[in-house]
């Protein structure tokens, strides 16, 4: 929202994917970036804003809090700003975020008061390599999941930030974001299970060859959505190479995740398929053979 038009790209999104369930995220991320410490008053303006965004789109959809703990000149602002969603009468929708610094006893005491909580599994893996124990990223994580499970009751749980192999372990009423899909535009390139990997470095370009087709195929119409989208900064450039290689990251990683979700699964699953965390079998989870004959013989559909 700063310096952007999010009414115009929201409303431009809707028109695009009418049928398609949406997620808002409050932006504090690029707030972080900023570098500075912001007052009460103008995580307050920030968050007015952010509520009248919503009700302005007509979304009833999910939306993150401003979770504000990091950037807060003075400590417990957040508390106060979660006092607006309610006096807008938002607050259903909104998912509340826990911080691990706050402890367990905060978290189930969020889960008493919402139905929506969020957190962020990248959080907890920086901390652990604060205390010097990344190594047990992995079953410390698990492990608060367990817990999680333990309380909820019906709660919405969305993971902000989530490595792209653990999707297929979650929950099928959890949520989660993930940005790895762009990384290999950062890096240049991503190694995957053949035939996933991309590599956009030296001269020549290695790319999965019925992916690379796929996305020279979808290029006009995606160029064409992209000139149409309302103009949210002065400088709006086709950049078609960006756009090709977006695409190319994103689908390499779709077409890994749903395999490595077979080899889990045994099958691709479902929305309210019930799969836990830890992995433990599933009911079905075996049905045919024919997920697993396209895993030997390296055949996805594209």
């Amino acid at each position: 929202m700063v310096k952007k038009r999010p009414v115009a790209l929201i409303n431009y999104v809707q028109q695009l994917f009418p049928k398609k369930s949406m997620m808002i995220d409050s932006g504090v991320y690029s707030l972080m970036h900023l570098g500075k410490l912001m007052t009460a008053d103008e995580l307050e303006k920030y968050t007015r804003r952010y509520v009248k965004m919503i009700l302005h789109t007509g979304l009833t959809c999910p939306a993150v809090e401003v979770d504000s703990q990091y950037i807060e000149k003075t400590p417990g602002t957040y508390k106060r700003l979660r006092k607006i969603y309610d006096e807008y009468k938002v607050s259903s929708q909104i998912i509340y975020v826990w911080h691990y610094s706050e402890g367990l006893d905060a978290l189930f005491e969020l889960m008493e008061k919402h139905k929506r909580i969020a957190l962020s599994p990248k959080e907890l893996l920086f901390t652990l390599r604060m205390l010097d124990e990344g190594k047990q990223y992995k079953e410390q994580a698990k492990a608060l999941f367990s817990k999680i499970l333990q309380k909820s009751n019906g709660h919405h749980v969305h993971l902000l930030g989530t490595m792209v192999d653990w999707m297929s372990y979650l929950p099928h009423n959890w949520t989660c974001d993930s940005a790895t899909w762009t990384s290999g535009l950062v890096w240049g390139y991503y190694l995957l299970e053949s035939p996933f990997g991309f590599d956009f470095r030296g001269d020549k370009e290695s790319v999965s060859p019925p992916i690379r087709e796929m996305v020279s195929k979808a290029m006009p119409k995606l160029i064409e959505i992209y000139n149409n989208a309302p103009r949210l900064t002065r400088a709006k450039k086709n950049r078609h190479e960006f756009m090709r290689k977006l695409c190319i990251c994103m689908v390499s990683m779709l077409e890994w995740w749903e395999a490595h979700t077979l080899r889990n699964l045994g099958k691709y699953p479902k929305p309210n398929d019930p799969i836990d965390f830890c992995g433990v079998k599933r009911v079905g989870a075996n049905e045919g053979s024919a997920p697993l004959d396209r895993l030997k013989n390296e055949k996805f559909k594209i």
